[in-house]
């Protein structure tokens, strides 16, 4: 009898519990099992996302490998190329194919000789990209803008902040070109020497070694790297 009582006590303690905390119990599973659809759902949707942005990078990459390497754009190719990166850039901006399609966007301008338009692409690139070598390579091509510019001192700047071992000849080609169009024949020749020392490929080699000697004759004792720096 005892233990029949104490079942129905044990019953009516769970009605007078439930009655009192149960909508606080049923809320609560409600706001668990929705955020894990909600997380659920999110994860879902980025990767919808990253399938959609690939599949728009693929295409915008099938549709410049049919332009010839190399060559400027023709305005038809140039035109459909810069509808399909604006569409990327918009709805991919968080990631590699965002950033991509604006350096696409950035060469587009080039050819069209609006420099704005493509500075500030590559400014955009540069304040959402964390790989150093897309920052670098970046970088290269905006001190390429500002120079067209003759923002020459901008363009030093920038690069002396910005140098990867990866490309370290390449930086050190284009401070000879900016230095060669400041005047200083001699701190272009030293730069032009390092961007040989550093290692380049045929090609390189002998356009540089033409710049050399474009510039050799400026050249009777040349400072110190050190006492270079300094002077600037």
């Amino acid at each position: 009898m005892s233990d029949h009582l104490s079942e129905e006590e044990q019953i009516e303690r769970l009605k007078r519990w439930w009655a009192e905390q149960g909508k606080g119990v049923i809320a609560a599973l409600i706001l668990v099992v929705g955020s894990y659809g909600g997380w659920t759902f999110y994860q879902s949707s980025v990767e919808k996302v990253a399938i959609a942005s690939s599949a728009q990078y693929q295409l915008l990459s099938d549709r410049l490998a049919s332009t010839e390497m190399g060559a400027p754009l023709d305005a038809t190719s140039a035109s459909e190329l810069a509808v399909m990166a604006e569409a990327l850039k918009s709805s991919a901006a968080d990631s590699q194919y965002g950033r991509y399609a604006a350096l696409l966007l950035a060469r587009i301008a080039v050819e069209r000789d609006d420099l704005t338009t493509a500075e500030t692409e590559l400014r955009w690139v540069l304040a959402s990209e964390s790989d150093a070598g897309l920052s670098a390579a970046t970088t290269l091509r905006l001190a390429r803008v500002l120079a067209a510019q003759d923002r020459f001192d901008e363009a030093l700047a920038l690069i002396r902040s910005s140098e990867v071992d990866a490309f370290a000849g390449a930086y050190a080609e284009l401070r000879g070109d900016l230095y060669r169009s400041q005047g200083n024949d001699a701190q272009a020749y030293s730069a032009y020497q390092a961007a040989l020392d550093a290692g380049v490929d045929q090609r390189s080699t002998a356009l540089l070694e033409l710049k050399l000697n474009a510039v050799a004759a400026a050249v009777v004792e040349l400072p110190s790297v050190e006492e270079q720096e300094q002077q600037q």
